[in-house]
């Protein structure tokens, strides 16, 4: 078995990083540094057509993205990121399951630049929180295209006025799968 396949196989029972110990997830990150040294794209900021696209996210340490669980009657849907090379955004969508008529989505548009290439900064701009219904909200994608027209959506729709820019590092990149380290020290596994 690769350390690719490894990896995934040790993250299918964590539910996204909910259900991991200790134990569990020292055992993760040596496999995620071990896997980073094999990076077959060690400068993945210079491979738009890899980076770029809709990646659903498998695992995370991210405590405020796990935190959607905490809700009552809800349930973590499927959490996407779409990334966007050719107009510099990134769109972050959560699916929020919930009572009939009560299921969200919340949404997160980020501008990005990168910084190096292994580096992209990013700056929040807006976010999207509403009910699926009322959104009309079929899957990502769909999403993904209102939200890049820029039209005020029927939901909490506010600009993010941050006074922090936040940064990742992409240590690991092929053609479906993405391992990125976070400025607040969070580690995030992707699949396109």
């Amino acid at each position: 078995m690769s350390k690719k396949e490894e990896l995934l196989y040790k993250i299918i029972p964590l539910q996204r990083g909910r259900k991991i110990k200790a134990n569990q997830l020292q055992e993760l990150l040596t496999l995620i540094s071990e896997l980073e040294q094999q990076n077959p794209y060690p400068k993945p900021t210079t491979v738009p057509a890899v980076l770029g696209g809709n990646w659903e996210m498998l695992f995370t340490t991210s405590k405020s993205i796990l935190g959607f669980e905490n809700l009552p009657f809800t349930t973590l849907g499927g959490i996407y990121q779409y990334i966007d090379p050719d107009c510099s955004k990134v769109y972050n969508i959560a699916e929020l399951q919930s009572l009939p008529w009560l299921s969200s989505v919340v949404s997160v548009v980020a501008d990005i630049t990168i910084v190096s290439e292994q580096r992209i900064g990013v700056k929040f701009t807006r976010s999207v929180i509403g009910f699926q219904t009322l959104l009309q909200y079929e899957n990502p994608l769909q999403m993904i295209e209102k939200l890049s027209k820029g039209d005020k959506l029927t939901a909490l729709d506010t600009p993010i006025q941050s006074r922090r820019d936040a940064w990742v590092d992409i240590t690991y990149l092929d053609e479906n799968l993405r391992i990125t380290r976070g400025n607040e020290g969070n580690i995030f596994i992707l699949r396109k």
